[in-house]
């Protein structure tokens, strides 16, 4: 498969630039004065470094949302990143063929029929995870992105946040289809918490960027969110039964049949397990 068709870049306001690779992940370059920051490395396929190198002139780090293969493969290029601790075992693993296989999944979603190659993505190999535990700032030269914790789908699942001009990276901390049933997962509980201190931030946030689907979207999935882990709590969500990744779950909210958009209009959803609610 040939190899210029893996990557889009799409210019946002700000320096910042949306690349998106064959199976609809994002990441983002963050552009400042002195350096840039790219944030995730999306499911490995062979090429992203160069791609990167041809939109901007500066040096880049990377910084990554947390370890999940569709947010991470590509790490292996840069071998150095950073990452929240409680993250760090996730790079650690063999990932290759995960990467592949959900790489495939995505594109026969898509209709395609044609598939990049084992010999098209990143082999594993060690990566110097350099720790972010929330709270710093990243200072990329005449720009400041704020790291804020989030845990949820994962329990070190990070947040990037430019006050100065409301870019707000998101990861899958809040979605349409946030999951909280992964062994590594915090629990509902302690999800509502990391959003209620993220709602303090909000009325800094302007542009709400999301790493999977249409982006941006509007930051009251926060909100939405927030209500999702009240009634899961209360034990008054709509509770629709599941299957995800080999696991039994639960809705919280009610889709429309045939497609991931909540009955009510609103956007924010979450998937759990009875053993993630507290």
């Amino acid at each position: 498969m040939a190899r210029e068709a893996f990557f889009t870049a799409v210019p946002h306001p700000h320096g910042v630039t949306e690349i998106t690779d064959l199976s609809g992940v994002h990441c983002f370059l963050v552009e400042g004065q002195e350096k840039a920051l790219l944030i995730d490395t999306m499911t490995g396929l062979r090429g992203l470094k160069e791609f990167v190198a041809g939109l901007t002139d500066l040096p880049v780090e990377v910084a990554l949302t947390h370890g999940h293969m569709d947010h991470c493969g590509g790490v292996y290029e840069w071998e150095s990143c950073l990452i929240h601790p409680l993250d760090m075992p996730q790079l650690q693993g063999e990932t290759l063929s995960t990467r592949q296989n959900y790489v495939r999944g995505q594109l026969e979603l898509m209709g395609a029929r044609d598939f990049p190659g084992p010999e098209d993505f990143v082999p594993d190999g060690p990566v110097e995870c350099r720790p972010l535990e929330g709270g710093e700032r990243l200072d990329l030269g005449g720009r400041v992105l704020e790291v804020l914790p989030v845990p949820g789908h994962t329990r070190g699942s990070l947040c990037y946040l430019d006050p100065a001009t409301g870019d707000f990276f998101a990861g899958d901390a809040c979605n349409n289809n946030t999951l909280l049933l992964m062994d590594h997962s915090a629990t509902v509980g302690e999800y509502l918490d990391a959003l209620l201190k993220l709602k303090e931030r909000l009325g800094e946030v302007e542009t709400f960027y999301l790493f999977h689907g249409p982006t941006p979207v509007d930051k009251s999935c926060v909100e939405d969110n927030i209500q999702c882990c009240r009634e899961i709590l209360a034990g008054t969500d709509d509770r629709i039964p599941v299957a995800f990744l080999g696991r039994e779950g639960y809705l919280a909210k009610e889709r429309i049949p045939g497609t991931i958009q909540r009955k009510d209009g609103k956007f924010g959803n979450i998937m759990y397990t009875m053993d993630h609610v507290r």
